[in-house]
């Protein structure tokens, strides 16, 4: 019972880690569009790359960090 236990917490972690990762990315894309809209030709939108690239990293890194934790 342990074993099926450890699978089923496993493949929580995973769709869990996964939900990060994508909640993050609909978040960063969603503040880049919102910055765009605002003023499409200004000199803000040659810093969404790096604004997306960063925050996209931030999600991972993020991810990353809760799956090295020890989980209780």
């Amino acid at each position: 019972m342990q074993q099926v236990f450890g699978v089923i917490k496993a493949i929580y972690n995973f769709f869990v880690g996964d939900m990060v990762i994508l909640i993050g990315a609909f978040a960063v894309f969603i503040i880049a569009a919102g910055l765009l809209k605002i003023e499409p030709n200004s000199t803000i939108s040659g810093v969404i790359g790096a604004f997306v690239a960063v925050g996209m990293a931030a999600a991972l890194g993020f991810s990353l960090y809760r799956e090295i934790q020890p989980h209780k």
